[in-house]
């Protein structure tokens, strides 16, 4: 029940129920709502929304969970790409440095 939809039972059960016209039972006694009726019809109004208002609390906190442990999973892979290509750098650069010392011997080895 949305927090409008509560507002308008309310609103009805006060104007309705909470003022009724006095009645008059079987041996002419008159009947009126006691004022624990009414409160207890007020709070079952109330914790009618109070649950709906939980239940969507979980659904929501239940997709946050859910997304950071998405996003978690995610941040790992990433800082593991990144983890990779650094070691890719390096290993080229190292293989480069050491292409270049070894063309320059293999050059001078070949002209003597």
């Amino acid at each position: 029940m949305s927090l409008e939809q509560t507002a308008d039972e309310l609103r009805t059960f006060i104007i309705n129920d909470h003022c009724p016209p006095s009645r008059t039972g079987l041996h002419g006694e008159r009947h009126t709502r006691s004022p624990l009726v009414i409160i207890l019809r007020m709070l079952k109004i109330l914790q009618s929304s109070v649950d709906t208002a939980l239940f969507k609390i979980d659904e929501v906190s239940d997709r946050i969970y859910k997304l950071e442990h998405k996003l978690g999973n995610t941040v790992k892979k990433f800082t593991a790409c990144a983890d990779g290509f650094y070691q890719i750098r390096e290993a080229c650069t190292t293989l480069r440095e050491e292409l270049a010392e070894a063309s320059g011997t293999i050059i001078g080895a070949t002209y003597n």
